[in-house]
C-alpha cells in the first residue's frame, strides 16, 4: 500500500508534526541559543495563526503548482478544490504519472515553505521565520507520510492518486 488512510494519516501526521515542530526548536536553540515562542512572531499569537491558514492555501497551491509543472504535455488533469466539511482545500490529480512526479509533488510545500524558510532563519538568526517554517513542516507531515509509504517504490513505476486514502496507489 502506498498510500494512508485518514485515521492513520490524521494520528501519525499529528505525530510527526509535533516532532518536527519540536524538532525546530531545538535546531533554533542549539545554533542561537534563543527559545522559540508566539511572541517572537510580529503580531502575536493571531498573527501566527492567520498565518498558518494562509500557509495551508499557500500549501495546496504549491502542490497544484508542482503537479502543473512535472505533468505539463500528459494527458493529467489537475484541479484544486475547497473541501467545505474539513474546511481545507485539496489538489486532485487525475491520471498516471511516474513515481518521481507524484514524489516532487508531494515534497514541494515542505521544501518551499518549510525547509528553506527554516535554513534562511537559521542563516538570519530569525526566530519569526523560524517559527514559520516549523509550522510549515508540521502542517506538511501527511506529506511526508506518503513519501515514506512510497519508499519501496521504484522512481519510474506509475501511479494515480488513491480517492480514498492519503497518497496513491499503482497504476
Amino acid at each position: 500500500m502506498h498510500s494512508i488512510s485518514m485515521l492513520r494519516g490524521s494520528v501519525f501526521g499529528l505525530l510527526l508534526a509535533v516532532l518536527l515542530y519540536l524538532g525546530t526548536k531545538v535546531v533554533y536553540w542549539l545554533v542561537w541559543r534563543q527559545h522559540l515562542h508566539a511572541d517572537h512572531f510580529p503580531g502575536g499569537k493571531f498573527a501566527l495563526l492567520s498565518s498558518a491558514i494562509m500557509g495551508v492555501v499557500v500549501h495546496e497551491c504549491l502542490h497544484f503548482v508542482a503537479a502543473r509543472i512535472v505533468t505539463r504535455g500528459m494527458p493529467v488533469s489537475v484541479s484544486m478544490g475547497f473541501r467545505l466539511s474539513r474546511l481545507l482545500p485539496y489538489v486532485k490529480i487525475a491520471g498516471v504519472m511516474s513515481v518521481w512526479q507524484y514524489r516532487v509533488v508531494a515534497a514541494t510545500p515542505f521544501i518551499v515553505l518549510g525547509l528553506l524558510p527554516a535554513a534562511a532563519a537559521l542563516l538570519a538568526a530569525s526566530p519569526a521565520v523560524s517559527l514559520f517554517s516549523a509550522l510549515m513542516m508540521a502542517l506538511a507531515a501527511s506529506d511526508l507520510l506518503v513519501l515514506i509509504a512510497m519508499r519501496s517504490l521504484s522512481s519510474h513505476d506509475l501511479v494515480e492518486d488513491d480517492p480514498e486514502r492519503i497518497g496513491c496507489k499503482r497504476a
